[in-house]
């Protein structure tokens, strides 16, 4: 009895993790590991040249009614509550980024469009989408669309069986990429191409892939402590990679082995979309499950708590001294090599079969 009454427990802790409508993030900076990415881009990518910003004009069912498309950064005066994603990468309202864009008649590189919108699935166009069972024991129609739970693995409500949209996600788009690039839409064809990259890289994030660590449930609080401290500890491993990732960047502390990671991975040879992005979540799931039980232990017991809690530079400095940090950089690096290489295999299978006079 004992052990049903704690199974029970920890099927409904799930659900009020993840059957809450709240935003959950793959990566913190998908632009930025975007463009780390491509700082060696394919050929046809580096040659394509300049492409010209145009309205789109593609009927797309499958996205939030809410959502509105964006070129350049928003007026906030026009646009009161700008998308999450869009206004902090790291949750904390006091940071801020944003891409330039270029508005509709400019021109752009190829290479700039993959990197500007790259983020974009993040910006509400998933929300409010998707409902079901499933939905609500991922996160909302969001977290549904951008996490994927392989097949034979243990997760609520369907255990064993695949679950999630992510996979699909990335297909629908290339397959828009596809009809942009047959009809001379560039400028879409490969702002298409940053989306499907966006769920791509959502799969390498062992949290899109793993349903839970048991460390996240709080006895004491047990609904809404646990809900938050997942989040919490979500959070802080995304932000943690992001800061570190700009620390380097900028000149500071390398840890130029996340870099490198990225910069390195040969392009993963690939026939479709959709069994690329299963198999990263596999990898993801069976190299990177550790991850959650040791963002826990490393990010310490200030993350559990009902309160939200922002991971801010001075946290990070702390995290350097623990003995922890090696293994949570070790396995970083192996998921951002693997997402490296995934992205870069897309974009040549999408250079031979989207654009091969290219």
């Amino acid at each position: 009895m004992k052990f049903r009454r704690w199974t029970f427990s920890v099927f409904l802790a799930l659900f009020l993790v993840f059957g809450r409508g709240d935003n959950l993030f793959g990566w913190a900076r998908h632009n930025l590991l975007t463009q780390i990415i491509l700082e060696n881009p394919p050929e046809w990518v580096k040659d394509f040249g300049q492409v010209k910003v145009n309205k789109s004009t593609y009927e797309i069912g499958s996205l939030n009614p809410k959502f509105k498309l964006i070129y350049t950064i928003p007026d906030k005066s026009r646009y009161p509550s700008l998308p999450p994603g869009f206004v902090s990468y790291a949750r904390n309202p006091d940071r801020k980024y944003g891409f330039q864009g270029a508005p509709v008649g400019a021109t752009v590189s190829a290479l700039q469009i993959l990197v500007d919108f790259a983020d974009e699935p993040d910006w509400d166009m998933d929300k409010d989408i998707e409902t079901g069972s499933a939905v609500e024991f991922m996160g909302g129609s969001q977290g549904y669309r951008h996490m994927y739970y392989p097949a034979g693995t243990f997760h609520i409500p369907n255990p064993f069986l695949p679950q999630g949209k992510a996979p699909e996600r990335a297909e629908l788009f290339y397959e828009y990429a596809r009809e942009a690039f047959s009809g001379g839409d560039y400028y879409w064809g490969f702002r298409f191409l940053a989306r499907a990259i966006h769920y791509l890289e959502d799969l390498a994030n062992p949290f899109h892939t793993v349903q839970l660590s048991t460390k996240f449930v709080m006895k004491e609080d047990f609904f809404q402590g646990t809900v938050q401290t997942a989040k919490n500890y979500h959070f802080a491993y995304e932000d943690y990679v992001a800061f570190l990732i700009v620390q380097t960047r900028r000149g500071g502390k390398s840890q130029a082995g996340l870099l490198k990671a990225m910069n390195r991975a040969p392009a993963r040879k690939m026939e479709n979309s959709r069994v690329a992005a299963q198999d990263l979540a596999g990898f993801s799931n069976r190299e990177g499950a550790g991850l959650l039980d040791l963002s826990f232990d490393f990010f310490g017991e200030e993350f559990r708590s009902t309160q939200k809690r922002y991971l801010d530079a001075g946290k990070v400095k702390k995290l350097d001294q623990l003995p922890e940090k090696e293994k949570v950089l070790a396995i970083t690096e192996k998921m951002l090599a693997e997402m490296s290489a995934v992205v870069r295999g897309f974009l040549e299978m999408a250079g031979k079969e989207l654009v091969p006079g290219k």
